[in-house]
Parts: structure tokens; sequence; C-alpha cells
């Protein structure tokens, strides 16, 4: 289903339409398809009779990108001296001013992780979910060793506001939004659909990438 941010109703723009969304969220109106196109100008890749030059899927950003042997639709990339990091979610982000911090994690320890933590519970709350249900599951992991209000102010500053997750799974990438109150949004840019927590579960299957917003 085609969305703002998505007018030609890709299926593989799932990054551009994410990033798309984070810009109008501060006033740039540019389409995931008008990012594609800036983003190959910006990269000097051309194309040739009118067909895509490479996949508008923006590549995970795991380690070894320079060094990867680049997949035959992204092969126009080593033509002009670019590599896979080149075309990652976060150089892309990068290119359009878009500060961040982003954190990776590749294991399934969800203790180590607490993005992924947080999508976990995320994952099993129905209807309109706040971050207090969560708040409260980290004052147990901790043993009583903090107070709410402490365990709440650090949630919010690791996770409140806009951020762009991302799974290997499934090969996605979805904005997430925590606001002042603590209300949580999921939103896929490229199907124009809002997720609850179940829905963002199953769309994204796991949690390897999380990108904050500033």
């Amino acid at each position: 289903m085609a969305s703002i941010y998505n007018p030609s109703n890709s299926k593989t723009n799932c990054g551009f339409c994410a990033i798309a969304h984070a810009l109008y969220e501060r006033g740039v109106r540019k389409d995931a398809d008008q990012l594609y196109e800036e983003t190959l100008a910006r990269l000097g890749v051309e194309r040739v009779n009118g067909v895509d030059p490479i996949s508008r899927q923006l590549i995970f950003p795991e380690p070894g990108l320079d060094s990867m042997r680049l997949p035959t639709n992204y092969e126009a990339l080593g033509a002009r001296g670019h590599t896979a990091a080149s075309y990652t979610i976060t150089a892309v982000a990068d290119a359009y001013q878009l500060q961040n911090d982003c954190t990776k994690d590749y294991s399934t320890d969800d203790k180590a992780f607490l993005p992924r933590q947080f999508c976990n519970f995320f994952g099993g709350q129905r209807g309109n979910a706040t971050i207090d249900g969560f708040v409260q599951l980290r004052m147990t992991l901790l043993g009583g060793r903090a107070t709410e209000s402490a365990v709440r102010r650090f949630v919010m500053s690791q996770l409140g506001g806009h951020s762009i997750v991302g799974s290997i799974t499934s090969n996605h990438y979805i904005n997430v939004y925590i606001d002042g109150a603590g209300r949580i949004t999921a939103y896929d840019a490229q199907d124009g659909r809002e997720y609850d927590g179940p829905g963002f579960r199953g769309r994204m299957q796991t949690v390897n990438l999380f990108m904050r917003l500033k």
C-alpha cells in the first residue's frame, strides 16, 4: 500500500521510507523516491535505460562492509569506487544530517541490549501502550536498586523521542516514537500503517538496530 512517504509503493525501500518520515518530522518534505534519486546523484551512480542501478533496500550497517564483496544488485556502487558501507541506513541518514545515537547488536541476549529488551516488552502490549510497564520490568531486573523516577528518566534518556528500528531477520526498518508522556507508537512509513505491539513484533521479528534521532 502506497503512503505519502512511498508514492511508488516500492516493497524494497523501507530504509528510505523511515528516513523520509524522520525528515518530515523535522519539516523536510521529501519522499523515499526523492531520497533514492538524490542518493544516486550523491554517489555518482547513473541510471541505464531507466532501470534502478542499485537496489532501493538500504544495507544493514554490519561490521566489515568496507571489505565485503558487493552483491549483484549493488555492484554499480563498486563501479563508482564505493563500498557497501556507503549505502547503509546510517550513511544515508548522516548525509541528510539526521543526527542520531545508533546502537547495534547481533546477539540474542535481551539483557545486554536495552532497545531489544524494550521492543520485546512492547511486542506483548496490545492497544495503546506506554513505557510504564517497561519501567516496572526494569525495576524488577535491577532488584529494587533504583527508584521508579530514576528508572523512568534513564529509559526516556535512552529510548525517548523518534527512532528508526532495524531488524536483520526481517530485513526491515520501521519508525518508533515515545512521546513525553511515555506513549509508544510504531509506524511503518513504507506501508503507511501504525502497528500495536504484537503487530510490531510480527513485522520485525527481531531488533538489531536502534537509531535514536536527536
